[in-house]
């Protein structure tokens, strides 16, 4: 992550299986933060907005 991406917020985005359904709840755990999103409509993916600075200091 370049320096001034940890002063902004990322989309984080990922796929789920074929086991869950649009709007289902999704917990993303980034370090020692939690994320709530769902499930979007397409049934296939979610995203959640994550503060710059706590994807920084967890970057491995």
């Amino acid at each position: 992550m370049i320096a001034t991406e940890s002063g902004q917020t990322i989309a984080v985005t990922g796929k789920v299986d074929n086991d869950v359904n649009a709007g289902d709840a999704i917990t993303v755990k980034v370090g020692m933060e939690t994320y709530q999103t769902t499930v979007n409509a397409d049934g296939k993916t979610w995203s959640v907005n994550v503060s710059g600075s706590v994807l920084a200091a967890n970057g491995d």
